[in-house]
This record gives structure tokens, C-alpha cells and sequence, in this order.
């Protein structure tokens, strides 16, 4: 250890010498009288530690303290005075300083003394350690942080130009399949001219296969948009019959073409449901076409549902006679880019997303998705669709972000009125701007005609920038509207709970609470 003592009367620094020299007897000391000296150095790397009165003869008071201080910022630096005065001690400390001590003190007060000054070299070192540490860190924060920035900056950018290469190339397909498809139908409808039985089964190949192709595209699409959190969700009050008569008469062509008998067991008195009916079509859509793949000789698939009113869900499956899935491979089988080889019916060969991007939409959709497979005996795809019911759908909006936050799992809710609006075609507009700025474990639940309730997935804290983000879309659709303006919106906050800290009945009762006063909660068809 090596001190520099700055001292101008000669009886103290001899003193204060005597003194280190007892505390620290292997150190090394310096003695100087004046500042200017000192500065002009330029080895303070030697010294553990600087031990300067206040007053000298060429600086005084604080203009010493932010001199030594200033240039030689890494030393550790103790004020020596014979003044007993607070407010110098506090600002000498603001200056630079790392302790302040009364030379009457530790030069008379014997073993005391000896300790105050003891305790004051040892604190100061470690004050003195713990800034650099200090200053190091937020120097490499800093420097972190402008490399995370940089590459952030970067990664938005390829995510930009993937969804834009991925949504273009999904274009171009598209065009020339739509027009291979149409131009098969005109020839097998004969609108140029008779066709044989031998060339409409040809022409229905053709059609299928093009069909194959477009979901393909829309496999491609969906993974892209998951992947980038681009999906964007529309869920309503649904019934699943509607869903399936819009998709059954195209599923039942696909399975006629490849020799496959669908059948259909749907009851007519299925509750509704809560869901984005294209998204759930999508499910259905590539289950049913994987089993019309997978089903043996002769092939049958079903399609079926039930209602399972003690887990307030319907069940919708997907049944077929093939070969089935071994045990070991089952918890395979909803991996991206992962494909069950087989060597039944599989003529057609996808990217392996299908099944998949099934599952992620049912979760998008708070429900599950399970097979359940034996060797010999077909598959059954089975997936799970709330009922449109508030509480229930809440219940399972609150597990997902527990279970995806799982250390700080917040929500935040508030509602959202249209102002001065009585036109069902703005509400409806009102409705689909309001859900594409939902993100993924959002819900919107629209209270009445005019009023919705929106529960959010984040802390109070970010609700002005999901308030501004509303406002922002809102003035841009509003500028390209061929029918004005859209209505204002206001937002009302209701309230936020910390997930992991309140059960799900306390925060249901606190929401419908908020609402005590107004109308009660429930889910009204938007």
C-alpha cells in the first residue's frame, strides 16, 4: 500500500504519517504541501489512497477537492480539515470525495481515532472499487445496449423482408393457380365442349391437386405470420355447423377424388362457440385432408363433434382407418417440418406444417389438441373449442398467460365506447380495427351494440401505447374510408391483477364488480 498525504502544516502530516504508518506498517508514504505539484504528476496509479486537507495555499475548499478529483478520478480521495461543518462534508462527497474526516478527531482522540481513520481508508477504497465496478458495467451496458439495438434494428428488418418474400411468393402461386383451377372447372362443367366420365375424373385430379398446393401456400403463410406474431385473430360468438357447411361440400370432392368415403356426425343442437371461424376452418381443414392422406383401403374419415358440457367445450374429431401412429411417434406428430412415413396414400408430399399450425390455432382459440392412434386401427385428431361463454373464456385466457408468463403474469382491462355512433356498418369497422391490435392472449368482448371490453395482456404501464396505437389506426383507415371518418373512441380503464398473486374467481369477481353499476357481463354476438 503506498498514500499520498496533501498536507501544508508540516506537525500534522508528520502525524498523520506516524499514524498510517501504525495502522499499515508495511506501507509506503508521500508528503507534499501544495496542489499544483500534485497535478503536475502524472503516476497516481502508484497510490492506494489520498489523504488531503481542505484549505491550501494554492486551492482552497471545494475547488481542490473537484481539482484532485478530476484528475486522478480512479484514486480514492479523503478530505482532512479542522472544521466541523456538515453541509462541506456533504459537498465535498458530491465533488469527488470518498470520506470526510476532522483531523481534531483522529489526531486526539488516541485508539478512536486510529479506528475512524482506519475505517475511512478501508471504506473509501471499497466505495472507490464498487464505482469503477460501476462505471465499467454501464459502460458495457451501454455498449450492449447499442449492439442489441443495432441487431434488433437488423433482425426487424429481415422479418420485414422474410413476410414480405413469403407474402409475395404466396401471391404469385396463387394467380396461376386460380387460374389453372377455374379453366379445369370450365372444362369439366363442358362449357367449351362435352367431356367424357374418364376426363372429369381427370379434371377433379387436377382440381384436387391444386387445392393441395393452395393449402401449402396457406401453410406457409400461417407459419410465417406465427413465427413473426403477425397471426392476426378474429375470434367471435361461432356456431360450428356454419363453420362445416361452408367447408364440407370442397372436403367431400377431396375425399371422392382419392376414393375416400367422409362422413359427417354433427348434432344439430351444438352450443355456440367461442372462436375465429377461419382459423378453426383452417384446423379442420388440414385434419381432414391429412387423414384423406393417411386412410387405409377402403378409406373412411369422419368428421364429428360432441358437446362436453361439464368442461363447458365442444369436441370436434377427425377419424380415419389407417395404419395408425406408433406410441413413440405421437409426440412427434404436431412438429413443425415433421412428417409420419408411411407408405399408404401418401402421393402427396407437403412441408409437414399442416398438423402443426393446427395445433398452435387451437391454442390461439383457448382450446387443445390431442391424437389418440393405435397400430392397425386408424387415428383419432381431436381438438377442444370453448363455449361462448365470458367466464369460461376468461378462465382460459388467465392459464395461457400464466402459463407464458410465468413471472409476471399481469392483465389489463378496459372498456371501449364508440362515441356518437348509431350506424351498424361503422360499429362492425369499429369491431375488426379493435381486434387487429389485439395481441395474442387478448380477448374483446363486445358488451353491447356500442361498447366492448377489452382484457389485456400487459400492465397498466403499456395501456397508453395500446391507446395510441388504436388512435394512429383509427386516423389512418379513417384517411382511405369511402365513408368517412370512423367514429372516436373512448377508453375507460378498469382495473389491472397480477395474475400469479389472485386466483381466477377473485379476478373475474372484481372485474364483473367494476360493472356493478352499468350492465352485466356476457357475450354478445359482434
Amino acid at each position: 500500500m503506498k498514500f499520498l498525504v496533501i498536507e501544508d502544516d508540516p506537525g500534522h502530516a508528520v502525524l498523520i504519517s506516524r499514524m498510517l504508518k501504525k495502522l499499515f506498517p508495511t506501507c509506503a508514504i508521500e508528503t507534499n504541501q501544495e496542489i499544483a505539484g500534485v497535478l503536475a504528476r502524472d503516476d497516481f496509479q502508484q497510490f492506494t489512497a489520498v489523504l488531503s486537507d481542505l484549505t491550501l495555499p494554492d486551492a482552497e475548499g471545494l475547488n481542490r477537492v473537484r481539482l484532485l478529483s478530476d484528475h486522478m478520478p480512479k484514486i480514492p480521495l479523503i478530505v482532512l480539515t479542522s472544521l466541523v461543518d456538515e453541509q462541506m462534508a456533504l459537498q465535498a462527497l458530491e465533488n469527488g470525495a470518498q470520506d470526510y474526516l476532522s483531523k481534531h478527531e483522529i489526531l486526539s482522540e488516541g485508539s478512536a481515532g486510529e479506528d475512524k481513520l482506519r475505517r475511512a481508508i478501508h471504506y473509501s477504497i471499497q466505495r472507490q472499487e464498487s464505482q469503477r465496478e460501476n462505471q465499467r458495467l454501464v459502460q458495457q451496458l451501454t455498449e450492449s445496449k447499442k449492439l442489441l439495438e443495432t441487431k434488433n434494428k437488423r433482425l426487424e428488418e429481415l422479418c420485414e423482408t422474410s413476410q414480405r418474400f413469403v407474402d409475395n411468393v404466396s401471391h404469385e402461386f396463387r394467380t396461376p393457380l386460380t387460374v389453372i383451377k377455374e379453366y379445369s372447372s370450365l372444362i369439366r362443367d363442358g362449357v367449351i365442349g362435352d367431356v367424357n366420365d374418364e376426363q372429369v375424373a381427370m379434371l377433379n385430379v387436377i382440381d384436387d391437386r391444386t387445392d393441395d398446393l393452395n393449402t401449402m401456400v396457406d401453410d406457409l403463410l400461417d407459419f410465417s405470420r406465427l413465427e413473426a406474431g403477425l397471426l392476426g385473430m378474429y375470434q367471435q360468438e361461432c356456431m360450428l355447423e356454419d363453420i362445416i357447411k361452408y367447408l364440407f361440400p370442397s372436403l367431400r370432392r377431396k375425399a371422392a377424388v382419392r376414393n375416400v368415403v367422409l362422413e359427417l356426425e354433427i348434432p344439430d343442437d351444438l352450443p355456440c362457440i367461442w372462436c375465429d371461424s377461419e382459423k378453426i376452418g383452417r384446423v379442420i381443414i388440414n385434419l381432414v385432408v391429412n387423414a384423406i392422406k393417411f386412410c387405409g383401403e377402403p378409406g373412411r374419415v369422419k368428421l364429428w363433434a360432441l358437446a362436453n358440457d361439464v368442461d363447458r367445450e365442444v369436441q370436434v374429431g377427425v377419424s380415419d382407418n389407417g395404419p395408425g401412429i406408433p406410441q413413440e411417434k405421437l409426440a412427434e406428430i404436431f412438429n413443425r417440418f415433421e412428417q409420419h412415413v408411411t407408405n399408404v396414400r401418401q402421393s402427396t408430399k407437403g412441408f409437414g406444417l399442416g398438423l402443426g399450425i393446427a395445433k398452435e390455432l387451437v391454442d390461439l382459440n383457448l382450446g387443445q389438441m390431442e391424437v389418440q392412434s393405435e397400430l392397425g386401427m386408424g387415428s383419432d385428431f381431436i381438438f377442444t373449442i370453448p363455449y361462448a361463454e365470458y367466464d369460461e373464456i376468461l378462465q382460459r385466457q388467465f392459464t395461457a398467460i400464466r402459463k407464458e408468463n410465468s413471472n409476471s403474469a399481469e392483465i389489463c382491462v378496459v372498456s371501449l365506447r364508440a362515441k356518437d355512433v348509431t350506424d351498424e356498418c361503422d360499429l362492425t369497422d369499429l369491431g375488426m380495427l379493435l381486434q387487429q391490435d389485439l395481441r395474442r392472449h387478448d380477448q374483446l368482448f363486445r358488451v353491447n351494440p356500442r361498447h366492448w371490453l377489452a382484457v389485456l395482456s400487459m400492465p397498466p404501464l403499456e395501456l397508453s401505447g395500446f391507446t395510441q396505437r388504436i388512435e394512429n389506426d383509427r386516423r389512418e383507415i379513417s384517411r382511405n374510408r369511402p365513408k368517412g371518418d370512423l367514429p372516436e373512441i373512448e377508453i375507460k380503464y378498469r382495473g389491472s391483477w397480477q395474475l400469479l398473486e389472485c386466483s381466477e374467481e377473485q379476478v373475474l369477481a372484481a372485474i364483473h364488480a367494476s360493472y356493478a353499476d352499468e350492465e352485466a357481463l356476457h357475450v354478445c354476438p359482434t
